[in-house]
């Protein structure tokens, strides 16, 4: 797949900016330009058609749901279109194609990164240089720094599409302004670098968008949701303390927002104070309101369940995640759900009608498994626990869902705070020394229930701690199918093979195995193109380097594409011929899973958990780890036998829909749930 870039412009009443600055730009550069016309009248509608239709542009034509939804919606009709890179631009904006294009190719040369021009006046005057924020008084300054800034405006930035879905975008409940810092916020909390180009500039009217007649004065609803937009962000980003300070000092900042727009405009009329007051009111009622819910009694005919989990992200684990708490949603649990990071998973989790904390806690990575560190550790461990037991203590839950054993100060917070307490273990942890292995296994001793997502994920434990061992449950992973029934793969004779892998950018995914098999592929004459969906954990960029210099050999020139994250998978899957799983270790493998439910033959490596997904022969091929050449031999029976790959193909889906259903594992773990707080007998 070539590079593509799309330029996502949100148009209000602004077809005339869009015919002087949008034209140019895009006449410069090979991006794709995607218009979203949010609604203002029927007059303005009919000549943002005309425009488009003149400069072959994409219209969304939206409601107006605010900014942050437009954006939102250009961008999924980009990723849709199969572009790689979003480009955001304000209809005021004077930006020449090669910005354009430098700020893409920025952001392919580093997908973890969003990056900005410096953004200036007509008069040469700086507009925007990088953003600030002051978590004690809540203000922000655009004149900061250019390296690893806090926030980007939304008037010019570029971003991955990957990132982009790892954040869920910009949050629609900002409707306008300050959507841009809860984006950059929540972009940092998933490790992201935001970066300023001062090589690079882009011209803003500013207020060129804005219907007013004084060029300093602004709009009413710059007033109003400026105010509004600063307090949500402080109810939803901010702890206790931090939103009561802001909501003392919001007349002071309303005041301040009103001013920007000079005291003569106030000569005309109150306009700019109502608004302004109006938007801090909504803004102080959001605080209240989301405050309350945080500590709402519950009714006498509910149970509460706290689930703690470590990651914000959108992968395996985290999809599972989901499954758990829609279950126990449906069955009449309270769930609220505790991240030490905001990122993506939080709005999925919100969106299901699950309350979500964010609060910090350690999470035990591999990479702390060294005597300096795990002192560091456990020091981190002894103050979170304190804090976490009178959390529990105050939340007063019937139960806590421990969702790892990376994460075991909730286990030891359950027990001082004597709640009963479950721990689901998606690990298969081999090669440790005995010490090291029952070590990280002890805090299960403290768990009353101890689920495990394979046999394989249960046999670990027990070679570590036996007595755990004994009464772990095995529950496999429910994975939900596509919405469509999956139709058989169909190619032209000319057509590469397509390949396709899903899954972090890890060593364990063994992701590097299935390029070397591609390369052996090639030389034995075989045209094959594999895709690569996932990103890299922080810290790991080093392995996606090392997969983009193993691509760029000329072996392999041409025939691997890196994606970045993707979601939905099903249009991916449903484009390849052979889905490959060639992990190192994996303790279940959701990926291989949604291969089978995809209607496609599936290669995995014969290891814990994907030996029990896979039965070789009959559903999948299964081949040793870390072995290139056997993964090339697997692929090339398939290549060479139609026969076989429909019949793994079939057979595959109709194992999944039987063992690996979404209803079977809900009914599971509920069951569980009911044993732990008594309701149930097993």
């Amino acid at each position: 797949m070539s590079h593509r870039t799309v330029l996502v412009v949100v148009s209000f009443g602004s077809h005339a900016l869009l015919e002087l600055n949008l034209a140019a730009t895009a006449a410069a550069t090979d991006a794709t330009v995607v218009v979203v016309d949010n609604f203002s009248d029927e007059r303005e509608r009919s000549a943002i058609r005309i425009l488009a239709a003149e400069h072959g542009w994409q219209l969304v034509e939206a409601p107006n749901d605010g900014f942050g939804a437009g954006v939102n919606a250009g961008a999924r009709q980009g990723i849709a279109m199969g572009c790689d890179v979003v480009v955001v631009l304000n209809p005021d904006l004077e930006v020449t194609g090669s910005t354009v294009d430098a700020l893409a190719a920025q952001v392919r040369s580093a997908p973890r990164t969003a990056v900005s021009p410096v953004i200036v006046r007509p008069d040469g005057r700086a507009w925007f240089t990088g953003g600030t924020l002051d978590l004690r008084s809540g203000r922000t300054r655009a004149h900061g720094g250019q390296e690893d800034v806090a926030w980007l405006s939304g008037a010019c930035f570029a971003i991955s599409t990957g990132l982009w879905t790892d954040s869920g975008g910009f949050d629609e409940d900002f409707f306008l302004y300050w959507e841009d810092v809860d984006l950059s916020w929540r972009l940092r909390a998933l490790g992201a670098h935001l970066v300023v180009r001062a090589d690079l500039r882009a011209v803003h009217v500013v207020g060129g968008t804005q219907r007013t007649t004084d060029p300093r004065a602004k709009s009413s609803l710059y007033y109003r949701f400026n105010c509004r937009g600063r307090l949500l962000f402080a109810a939803k980003r901010l702890d206790p303390g931090s939103r009561r300070h802001w909501a003392a000092t919001s007349p002071g900042f309303a005041r301040d927002v009103v001013l920007r727009g000079g005291r003569r405009q106030l000569l005309r009329g109150p306009g700019p104070l109502v608004a302004a007051t109006r938007g801090t009111m909504e803004g102080l009622s959001e605080l209240v309101a989301r405050s309350r819910s945080r500590r709402r009694p519950l009714a006498a005919d509910r149970r509460l369940l706290v689930v703690a989990h470590p990651s914000p992200d959108l992968y395996g684990s985290d999809r599972q995640l989901m499954e758990t708490t829609g279950a126990a949603l449906s069955s009449g649990w309270e769930v609220e759900v505790v991240v030490p990071l905001d990122g993506p998973l939080v709005a999925l989790l919100r969106a299901q009608g699950a309350t979500v904390h964010v609060r910090t806690f350690p999470v035990l990575r591999k990479a702390l498994l060294h005597p300096r560190r795990l002192l560091g550790f456990a020091a981190a461990s002894v103050a979170s626990v304190v804090s976490l037991r009178s959390w529990l203590r105050a939340r007063r839950p019937d139960a806590v869902y421990v969702n790892t054993v990376t994460i075991p100060v909730w286990l030891v917070a359950a027990r001082l705070a004597r709640v009963r307490s479950l721990c689901h273990i998606h690990e298969a942890e081999e090669g440790h020394h005995r010490v090291v292995a029952a070590g990280l296994a002890a805090p299960l001793l403290l768990a009353d229930t101890v689920l495990a997502n394979s046999e394989a994920a249960c046999r670990a434990i027990a070679s570590a701690l036996p007595s755990v061992g004994r009464r772990v449950v095995v529950v496999h992973n429910g994975v939900p199918g596509p919405t469509e029934q999956p139709e058989a793969r169909e190619r032209a004779d000319d057509e590469p093979w397509e390949l396709v892998v899903v899954g972090r950018l890890s060593p364990r995914k063994g992701i590097d195995v299935a390029l070397d098999a591609v390369a052996l592929l090639a030389a034995a004459g075989i045209d094959a193109h594999l895709s690569v969906c996932g990103t890299v954990f922080p810290g790991y960029e080093w392995y996606e380097d090392q997969l983009r210099e193993r691509a760029a050999r000329q072996d392999l020139d041409g025939r691997i594409t890196l994606r970045g994250y993707v979601h939905p998978t099903w249009p991916v899957l449903a484009a390849a011929d052979v889905v490959l799983v060639p992990s190192r270790v994996e303790p279940f493998g959701n990926t291989a899973v949604e291969g089978l439910l995809a209607r496609r033959p599936v290669v995995a490596s014969g290891v814990q958990g994907l030996a029990e997904v896979i039965v070789p022969g009959e559903t999948g091929l299964l081949v040793p780890p870390d072995d290139a050449a056997a993964l090339a031999t697997a692929i090339t029976s398939l290549v060479a036998d139609g026969a076989l790959r429909a019949r793994l193909a079939e057979n595959g889906r109709a194992d999944a829909l039987t063992r690996f259903t979404t209803a079977r594992y809900g009914a599971a773990v509920l069951h569980e749930l009911d044993l732990l707080t008594g309701d149930a007998q097993r």
